[in-house]
């Protein structure tokens, strides 16, 4: 299972919902007729589009954003270090 895949999984459990959840969800919002087993497909071969990603992020309250590495983010009173740039020689 890819990790993209796992991932949402995770936020889905965490929010209490199913791929299905999702699916309605995303079908409402763009009037269309997709399927969990269409996105489960999408998800596995890894050919689901960025802008079908953006839509998941957005329909479970969560942004995609471009971080520069060594970004320091404050999460509650904790700092976290987003992975320490490459020094270059």
């Amino acid at each position: 299972m890819s990790n993209l895949k796992n991932e949402i999984k995770l936020v889905l459990i965490n929010k209490g919902m199913g791929m299905s959840d999702l699916i309605k969800l995303l079908n409402e919002k763009h009037n269309r007729e997709d399927t969990v087993q269409n996105l489960n497909n999408k998800l596995t071969r890894g050919t689901i589009k960025y802008s079908e990603i953006k839509e998941i992020a957005e329909i479970l309250n969560y942004k995609i954003g471009w971080i520069p590495e060594g970004t320091t983010i404050q999460l509650g009173d904790k700092n976290i270090i987003l992975s320490t740039p490459l020094q270059h020689k």
